[in-house]
């Protein structure tokens, strides 16, 4: 049990670096998957290596980033697993990509890394999120 602990502590570790220290090579084509107005909180979700759909929220309700990407895959028909640990659920899988084939996901709230996870973030109207696989 320790050792898986360990594990995923590293992996937390490598995945924060890996974020903090490059940016991502490509800007995804993106388009206008659900509507809204500007001002309002964005999501912008990679589901295809080449592609990313961008989210809208309309209102100033507060919104934990699990919530708001469970909305965004239902919308978009989407599947999204989830593993849940003491200090949080995390996003294993959005479509067919699942973490550890070849990558993670991983989510930015105006541009910076969050070391929490998705199921205890609260983001607020004026955030713009951003889950990458990477």
């Amino acid at each position: 049990m320790t050792k898986h602990w360990i594990r995923l502590f590293a992996l937390a570790v490598v995945v924060f670096a890996a974020m903090s220290c490059g940016s991502r090579d490509q800007t995804p084509q993106q388009k206008q998957s659900q509507g809204g107005s500007p001002g309002h909180g964005i999501l912008i979700v990679a589901f295809a290596p080449d592609s990313a759909d961008t989210f809208m929220r309309v209102g100033g309700d507060s919104i934990l980033v699990l919530d708001w990407l469970r909305q965004a895959c239902d919308s978009a028909k989407v599947t999204l697993a989830v593993k849940t640990f003491p200090f949080g659920t995390l996003v294993d899988a959005i479509g067919p990509r699942r973490n550890g084939d070849g990558g993670n996901w991983l989510y930015k709230v105006n541009g910076k890394m969050v070391p929490k996870a998705a199921s205890s973030h609260v983001v607020s109207a004026n955030d713009t999120v951003d889950f990458v696989y990477h």
